[in-house]
Order: structure tokens, then C-alpha cells, then sequence
């Protein structure tokens, strides 16, 4: 192994060294950064932009003040999300639309980094000096990169998952694994009760006949055959079951969205499917289908539905007003 190979080798290596035991990924980008920049030569800015609400926001880094956000596109960094790949830049003065944080920075290397299928930053690396990076810098960093990704817990803070949650209707095959689901309902059993008399319990479908008969039940639902993993949401019959069986029904959207996962609200309360569902799922008639919400790893990437506008819905004191 020549020596620059085994230097990168070697970084590799004393990073998970330093992330064993550890996966607070703040915590983690912050020891990877002062590794990278203290141990590569000719390296003038070592650290991460991390997505925030669709674009990209400055994250640990060693080196001088950097540009703070980033447009998804913009840039090298952007770039780098817009079309998911790692990009060697020879000369940064011949990118397109680079953005000039430290004017004394002549080549860059930016690696995606990835969570659960999605682009959650980049690892981006800046050198003085022109021609700084090449295929084996593009090789270990990206195992860099995924090393932080393995060993890190990157998730949405509350205010970005309520605003990038989307319905998804179409799902790729891959598991999903059983701690998330049992996040997801540990979620759920904690949302509002009305006097917390706790009605509503979850019912998972993993089984893919199952979710594929039910799917023949509820009309307009067939994508639920599609997902890995359905939670029926059902609520024995009391004075509050709507709105706590609801309540937890928008928990799962929201912690699915959290954990890298998709998900989708079909209803069940009031449908002419309701009563073939329940008794198909062994659901006593005591009980209530509040929502079918079938979840995975989405093979789409909806864009923002229309909504109305924050002046339209809102009024202080009086609904005139």
C-alpha cells in the first residue's frame, strides 16, 4: 500500500477508534472534523454542512468562518446533494456557481453523507493548493463518510420533521428494522389522552399476504401491499377514541419521518372498510379503526403539496381579524 493510501487508511481507522461508544452525531462530526484537518496535509477547512430544512446549514468544522447556508444545488456542496454523489474539484475557480468562503482555497472534495437512504450532509474539504484530491482521497473519505453514518444517530430535530413530512405512497423492499418500530409505537402510547384513559393500541403487519388481503379490504389503500411494515391504529370505543387514536396516528407519521422512514395516513374511522378490516385483524367490535399507516423507505421524493398560506389561517382574538 503506498503511503498516501495507508495515511488515509490509518485516519480511517483512528476514527473508529474515537466514535466507538459514541453515536451523538454532533459529538461525532466534531472529533471527525479536528481528525481530518489535523492529520491531511495541505488542507486549509475540514467539516460538515448538515440539512436543515431543505438546504444545507453550516455543522462542526476546523479551519476559518464559512458560509452558513447553502442552497441545495448551489455550489459544491450543493451540488453534491442535488445530484447524490461525491465531487473532486481540481479548481474551484472553474466550478460553476462555487461559492468563495475562503478566497485562499484552490481545490475541494465534498462526500455526501447518508442516513437511512436519505442525504442527512456532506463532508466537505478544502485545500490551498490546486490538484489536492484524487480517486483514492474520493475512495476513503466516502469510507469516511460511511463510517459516520454507521456509527452516528442522525435524526430531525422536532421543527424540520413537521415541516419535510410528506405522504408517501410508493416504498423500496427494504426492512424495516424492528427497533425503529418499536420507536415509532413508543411514540405513539405517549401521545395526548383524553383523561388519559389510554384506549388506543397498534396492531403490526409485517406479513406481506396479509397487507396485500387487507389492501383488497380497504379501498384506495393498495400501496399498503407495496410497504414493508403496516400499523393499524385502533382504539377501544370511549369518549375520547377519535381524537386519541388521532393524536397517536400523527406521533407515527411524525417519528417515521424522524427515524428516515415514510409513511402515509389511511383512514379508517368512518369508511365502509372499517368493519371488514377489524374483523379480518381479529379486532373485537369494542374497538374502533381509527387509521391504517403503512411505512418503509420511500423510492420517492414528493415535493411540497400546495398549502394556504400562514395569513390565511390564522387570526388573533376574533376570526375577522
Amino acid at each position: 500500500m503506498e503511503n498516501k493510501e495507508k495515511k488515509l487508511s490509518q485516519i480511517n481507522q483512528q476514527l473508529k477508534a474515537v466514535l466507538a461508544d459514541e453515536n451523538d452525531y454532533l459529538a461525532n462530526l466534531s472529533n471527525a472534523a479536528a481528525l481530518l484537518f489535523n492529520e491531511l496535509d495541505k488542507v486549509n477547512w475540514a467539516g460538515f454542512y448538515l440539512m436543515k430544512e431543505e438546504e444545507l446549514v453550516l455543522g462542526p468544522f476546523q479551519g476559518l468562518p464559512a458560509c452558513i447556508r447553502i442552497e441545495v444545488g448551489n455550489g459544491v456542496c450543493g451540488s453534491a446533494v442535488k445530484d447524490q454523489k461525491t465531487y473532486v474539484v481540481d479548481n474551484v475557480h472553474h466550478f460553476e456557481g462555487h461559492i468563495a468562503c475562503d478566497s485562499a482555497s484552490k481545490s475541494e472534495i465534498v462526500v455526501p453523507i447518508y442516513a437511512d437512504d436519505r442525504i442527512v450532509g456532506v463532508l466537505d474539504i478544502d485545500s490551498p493548493v490546486e490538484n489536492r484530491f484524487d480517486k483514492k482521497d474520493k475512495k476513503y473519505l466516502e469510507e469516511f463518510a460511511e463510517i459516520l453514518s454507521e456509527e452516528s444517530k442522525f435524526q430531525l430535530d422536532a421543527l424540520e420533521t413537521l415541516k419535510t413530512r410528506r405522504s408517501v405512497r410508493s416504498f423500496k423492499s427494504k426492512k424495516v428494522e424492528k427497533e425503529k418500530i418499536k420507536e415509532i409505537i413508543n411514540t405513539a402510547r405517549l401521545a395526548p389522552s383524553g383523561k388519559n384513559i389510554q384506549p388506543v393500541e397498534y396492531l403490526i403487519i409485517e406479513d406481506k399476504q396479509k397487507r396485500k388481503e387487507i389492501t383488497e379490504i380497504a379501498t384506495g389503500g393498495d400501496f399498503i401491499a407495496e410497504a414493508p411494515v403496516c400499523i393499524a391504529v385502533i382504539s377501544e370505543r370511549c369518549e375520547h377514541d377519535i381524537e386519541d387514536g388521532s393524536a397517536a396516528t400523527e406521533n407515527i407519521l411524525l417519528s417515521a419521518r424522524s427515524l428516515g422512514l415514510a409513511s402515509c395516513w389511511v383512514a379508517g374511522y368512518k369508511k365502509d372498510y372499517s368493519k371488514g378490516v377489524r374483523k379480518y385483524l381479529g379486532v373485537p367490535d369494542d374497538y374502533r379503526l381509527i387509521s391504517l399507516i403503512p411505512i418503509g423507505y420511500s423510492s420517492e421524493n414528493p415535493d411540497p403539496p400546495s398549502k394556504r398560506s400562514l395569513e390565511e389561517v390564522m387570526h388573533f382574538e376574533d376570526f375577522t381579524k
